[in-house]
């Protein structure tokens, strides 16, 4: 019995030492800074997406929303490895939105996750959608039972909307094949 337990705590040591690294080769690449936020530089304007052209909005789903959740999915992930009783939520009922919440990583911001109990917190503020109003929200919710947790974004461009030419939001594995989800299990937000 004792020579499962080991080779289960060997797989899990394997796992998040190769999660640490996936994540360190892509801040890596990305930008020669060591911390994650200093990857986008903060917005200058506010988006609106009826006077953008089509190509602002592929960018901005790309670089922004892609990423963001991304970012997001993977900080979270760290936070469940690393902290020996991660709360991602207390009611698996409640959708958590970005306008509804400031930007702080301590529990009380928009995500209700206290980053700050991890040893070394690659986030220093959550990120929130370029718009931030109406659909074009960060949505978040989780199973507090089960770490289970999902985050969607809507698109503002045709091309990786649903039926476009580079369509992610029907392609992503989610219930809902109108809106990109990212997470551990895409059927929370319905």
């Amino acid at each position: 019995m004792r020579k499962y337990f080991i080779i289960i705590g060997v797989v899990v040591i394997i796992s998040v030492a190769i999660l640490g690294f996936v994540v360190l080769k892509n801040q890596t690449n990305r930008q020669p800074t060591p911390k994650v936020e200093q990857e986008l530089p903060p917005p200058t304007t506010t988006f609106n997406s009826d006077s953008q052209s089509e190509a602002d909005n592929e960018i901005d789903d790309i670089n922004g929303r892609m990423m963001d959740l991304d970012f997001l999915k993977t900080g979270i992930r760290m936070y469940i490895a690393e902290v020996a009783s991660p709360v991602l939520c207390s009611d698996r009922n409640k959708i958590y939105r970005s306008d509804e919440g400031t930007d702080a990583v301590d529990g009380t911001g928009w995500l209700p996750i206290d980053f700050t109990k991890m040893s070394d917190n690659p986030i220093t503020k959550l990120r929130k959608d370029p718009i931030n109003s109406g659909l074009f929200v960060y949505s978040y919710t989780c199973d507090p039972i089960t770490l289970a947790f999902e985050l969607n974004a809507n698109f503002e461009s045709k091309k990786f909307g649903r039926g476009g030419e580079g369509d992610r939001v029907s392609k992503d594995g989610g219930d809902n094949p109108n809106v990109y989800e990212i997470g551990t299990s895409l059927i929370l937000i319905h």
